[in-house]
């Protein structure tokens, strides 16, 4: 995988990845978008344009992008990822990559969007949701069902008339 970005964000999840979170990922490397000179940054961050980015990704075989630039207003090469894309390799945003290998959110990258567009509040499978809302919708069933029979046995004993109150339909027709 290519880590796209450079600052916290980047910094966190490759320290995740080296100490063993998300032992399938393995980062080739940080690649810093430039417009100016190719060439290496420091803490081994490689650095340059499009062309660059585009040749690492073939060079290294890259199957996966982690977008962690801090700003990407007008530097996020959205056509280049979209081509990649298409082509098979995954795509993925930083926070939510970082949340997937460390089970943490990353709070510097915290903003509405990402919660907005983040699975965290889904269930795993629709399945799983629906065995466990029909396992404690029954579990209630049985510990109040004692209250069905005895409830109406109490009305019977304390008021006149019937248990059940009937009432007729007022309405149209």
């Amino acid at each position: 995988m290519l880590v796209l970005g450079t600052g916290e964000l980047a910094d966190d999840i490759l320290h995740k990845l080296q100490n063993g979170a998300g032992a399938k990922y393995h980062a080739v490397s940080c690649f810093d978008m430039q417009h100016g000179d190719n060439g290496n940054a420091g803490n081994g961050y490689t650095t340059g344009d499009h062309t660059e980015l585009e040749h690492m990704l073939q060079r290294e075989r890259v199957d996966c992008i982690v977008v962690a630039m801090g700003e990407r207003r007008g530097r996020l090469p959205i056509d280049l990822l979209l081509s990649w894309k298409f082509r098979g390799m995954r795509v993925e945003e930083g926070a939510a990559f970082f949340e997937k290998i460390s089970g943490k959110i990353h709070v510097v990258r915290l903003n509405p969007s990402f919660l907005v567009f983040n699975d965290g509040f889904r269930w795993p499978t629709k399945t799983a949701k629906r065995l466990t809302d029909l396992f404690f919708s029954t579990l209630c069933l049985l510990l109040t069902a004692p209250l069905f029979y005895l409830l109406p046995l109490l009305i019977k004993l304390t008021s006149p008339g019937p248990a059940f109150f009937q009432q007729t339909r007022v309405g149209l027709h």
